[in-house]
């Protein structure tokens, strides 16, 4: 090597023995220089190339590029060479991603430990690290011409102004604490239980605390807290069982009440007002008794009712045999799934015929059935008569 290749050389183990973080040198997509000497990297266990990262910018700027298992790199072009800085993690990898990657014929079955191994012993970084490491990327003498980071999947955006940063040292000053996520979760847990009275003690807990700054204003942080807790408290209440769509939509409700709210007390009466809502939604819905793969499938049905459904595909999503998921909805409802998609269909259906001037053959159409006379003769079956005349007796 030359001494400007030296130099190189020398800037990446300096920068390795930094941040731990491998780093390899490309050279016609071939890797001509590593450190460590052996780097353990997805391609190189599930032997796929197409993981390997590929850079794509045009003005030869720095770019952090993810692949399909959640590897992350660093990326830069040098002359002739291909720097890239990883692989490793924005972000925790759980089991069931690893079971969806198998599923998906992405990973081998008989990799499924290795990933898991190498996942655990994979480099997180979280946004503060990869912040700096831009910094100390963008100020060395290789990668000076760098801007901010950008990837070729999703826009990586770093805060220049550094505020982040600048909170995080204010709230260091002040001793403040955010409010202990043990509690949020043990709030989460009652309103996923249905148990309101919980749930609002745990709430008068959680407010003694003082709260987050969010926005300039006091007021606009509290709206901004609230909207934060109609989050949880909704994804709570679609654990608990809650059609998604629903809680969705009692959520969208909630948040355009909080912001035409105009003082703190006000607020802090309807934080209350909310998790009994959803909590009262998700007792409502235990009173089904059914279990949560049945209501999945319930939901699914529900959100999928204009498309042709698939029990196999249903069984894929709530990650059950299609056998096994038939025999325990039957019991549980009475029903089998057949059945009842096409009982949902038409009484969705029915709602198009009595309120609307389509014809029959556009709504049979809408709703996936195979033909007019096919939809006519199960409309009938279910609602006792033809749709015509179901037409009729509601005009």
């Amino acid at each position: 090597m030359n001494n400007i290749e030296e130099e190189l050389i020398k800037f990446i183990k300096a920068f390795h023995n930094i941040t731990n973080l491998p780093v390899q040198v490309f050279l016609n997509n071939e890797c001509i220089y590593s450190i460590p000497s052996q780097i353990l990297t997805s391609y190189k266990i599930i032997n796929d190339k197409n993981l390997i990262p590929k850079y794509s910018r045009k003005d030869n700027k720095i770019q952090i590029v993810n692949n399909k298992l959640k590897e992350s790199y660093f990326i830069k072009n040098i002359d002739k060479y291909s720097i890239h800085i990883g692989p490793f993690l924005r972000e925790k990898i759980e089991s069931g991603f690893i079971t969806n990657m198998i599923r998906d014929n992405i990973i081998p079955f008989h990799q499924k430990t290795n990933m898991q191994d190498y996942y655990r012993k994979c480099i997180y970084l979280n946004d503060e690290r990869i912040y700096y490491i831009n910094k100390l990327l963008e100020n060395s003498l290789y990668f000076t011409n760098a801007e901010r980071i950008n990837s070729n999947i999703d826009e990586y955006h770093i805060d220049e102004d550094n505020s982040y940063f600048e909170q995080k040292s204010e709230y260091q000053e002040q001793g403040f604490i955010h409010s202990p996520y043990n509690i949020e979760q043990e709030i989460s847990q009652t309103i996923s239980n249905g148990n309101t009275e919980n749930a609002k003690r745990l709430l008068k807990e959680i407010n003694t605390i003082p709260h987050a700054k969010l926005a300039s204003t006091t007021l606009r942080s509290y709206k901004n807290s609230m909207i934060c807790s109609c989050a949880f408290m909704t994804r709570a209440a679609i654990n608990g069982g809650v059609n998604p769509d629903e809680a969705f939509t009692l959520s969208d409700t909630y948040i355009n009440k909080i912001e035409n709210m105009s003082n703190i007390i006000e607020l802090e009466e309807f934080e209350t007002i909310m998790v009994e809502s959803f909590s009262e939604k998700v007792r409502d819905v235990k009173k089904l008794a059914y279990s949560s793969a049945v209501l999945k499938v319930i939901y699914y049905i529900d959100n999928h009712i204009r498309e042709d459904i698939d029990i196999k595909q249903i069984a894929k999503e709530v990650y059950l045999n299609p056998s096994y998921l038939s025999t325990l909805f039957h019991k549980e409802t009475g029903s089998t799934i057949k059945d009842w998609i096409i009982k949902r269909k038409i009484q969705e259906a029915s709602l198009l015929v009595k309120n609307s001037n389509e014809d029959l053959a556009s709504i049979a159409f809408t709703y996936r059935f195979c033909s007019q006379s096919y939809f006519v003769q199960c409309f009938k079956k279910i609602m006792g008569i033809t749709p015509g005349e179901y037409r009729k007796r509601n005009k």
